[in-house]
């Protein structure tokens, strides 16, 4: 298992998070070259985990769309698990 870190969606590779900020719809795309088990969680501010979802997808794009609408603006942070790699994202809510 390895841990990538917070970093920008830029750096993960297959990964589309948009819009970032968002007035709370973000879609989410993630490119698989493989059948993959995909964790996605989101935490609030305090590490809270307010939402997930877990999917088995097959290869090609995995779609997913994340409606934090009736939720706070603030920092959220998307934890997406696939295989062996755990990222974590940061969204934007305005």
């Amino acid at each position: 298992l390895s841990t990538t870190g917070i970093q920008n969606l830029q750096e993960i590779s297959g990964v589309s998070i948009f819009p970032n900020p968002s007035d709370g719809i973000f879609n989410i795309t993630i490119s698989l070259k493989m059948n993959t088990d995909i964790t996605l969680a989101l935490m609030d501010v305090s590490g809270r985990v307010i939402w997930n979802q877990h999917s088995t997808a097959q290869s090609g794009e995995f779609k997913s769309t994340l409606n934090l609408q009736n939720f706070a603006p603030g920092m959220y942070t998307l934890v997406l698990k696939r295989n062996l790699t755990v990222d974590y994202i940061k969204l934007l809510k305005v």
